[in-house]
């Protein structure tokens, strides 16, 4: 792993849950003394107050993730006392697990803009799995029916969890896996609950940056990287 103290003005991107919404914003990252480091923003950004947590990630530059506190703020610049450093998922957005509700619609190309423009689609096709599945901020793994194949365009409708309202997005299936009649036996399923048949992963076609900052924010209180 990358010692901190030889981070000199490298790319990164500072993280703060402690906003509405979470802010994410770009910089770099200078650390030259133990327990501390300088991020200097590429823009101010005001939202950044003395004794807010953050985490400043510095990206393929890296293999390290900073989660501190800030303790000053100097116009665009951040000092920030580094409470502990950890190994960095080498993914931009790492996957976790956890309850994003989702509905989904297998469609025609077509229809991908006005869907994303706002446009009302009506049909009986629609699906809803279970909440509980595999996410980051680049596409999703859930359960349900054989109701698609790899290579079909979703229209997609997400609730993520601490957000208001929900997002849309378009996806691509890339693959869909039959589960094991084994583990779906032991599978715990509400009462009366269809059991699902195949496991679905897809991968984001577009995603509002909205939507990409709360599944980030999603993503890592699920991790505890927070304290």
């Amino acid at each position: 792993m990358t010692d901190p103290k030889k981070l000199l003005n490298v790319p990164a991107e500072v993280l703060s849950l402690a906003s509405d919404p979470p802010l994410i914003r770009p910089g770099r990252i200078t650390c030259r003394e133990d327990g501390f480091c300088d991020v200097q923003l590429d823009h101010d950004e005001p939202g950044f107050k003395q004794g807010m947590s953050v985490i400043v990630d510095a990206g393929e530059a890296s293999e390290l993730r900073v989660v501190g506190t800030i303790g000053e703020v100097q116009g665009t610049l951040l000092r920030v006392e580094s409470g502990r450093v950890v190994r960095r998922d080498k993914r931009i957005f790492p996957r976790m697990f956890g309850g994003i509700r989702l509905r989904y619609l297998v469609t025609d190309p077509s229809q991908v803009a006005s869907w994303m423009e706002g446009s009302a689609v009506d049909s009986d096709g629609w699906r809803e799995p279970d909440p509980f599945m595999d996410f980051s901020g680049s596409g999703l793994k859930f359960e349900d029916g054989e109701h698609c194949k790899a290579g079909d365009t979703l229209l997609m409708e997400l609730s993520i969890p601490a957000t208001e309202g929900s997002f849309r997005a378009t996806a691509s299936v890339v693959r869909v896996i039959p589960i094991s009649e084994e583990e779906r036996e032991h599978a715990e399923r509400d009462p009366g609950a269809p059991i699902p048949t195949h496991e679905i992963a897809v991968h984001f076609l577009e995603l509002p940056s909205e939507a990409v900052e709360a599944l980030m924010a999603f993503t890592l209180r699920v991790q505890g990287a927070l304290i």
